[in-house]
């Protein structure tokens, strides 16, 4: 492809010394070798090996810390106590009015048994 750019161009680019070249993989000593062999056959190179591996570990780091954020929210959901468990003296105050005038007491008390 870079004959034909250069055979159709106004200026002349030589295919082997204006090729650039992205090298990409996980193994750190073979990007390294073949970095050093083709910049000494005058290719551009850019390795991403440094790159891939930073990125990997900040995937890494966020997919932990958002499963433990949302295990936390979840587990913390779970732990909550319900209204009546929270205000048991309501239930007390609503069975002392009962006991004491009847489920018409205990009506008209309403919300009100439980600010006492």
């Amino acid at each position: 492809m870079r004959q034909y750019q250069s055979m159709n161009s106004s200026t002349d680019l030589n295919p082997v010394t204006d090729a650039r070249l992205l090298l990409v993989d996980d193994d750190r000593e073979l990007c390294q070798m073949l970095c050093e062999y083709l910049q000494a056959e005058r290719f551009e190179v850019h390795s991403l090996f440094f790159r891939i591996f930073i990125l990997f570990w900040v995937a890494m780091a966020l997919i932990v810390g958002g499963s433990m954020a949302l295990t936390l929210a979840v587990a913390s959901r779970d732990n909550e106590s319900s209204d009546t468990e929270r205000r048991p003296e309501m239930a007390v105050r609503a069975s002392q009015v009962l006991a004491g005038g009847g489920i018409g007491d205990l009506r008209q008390c309403g919300p009100a048994c439980s600010a006492r």
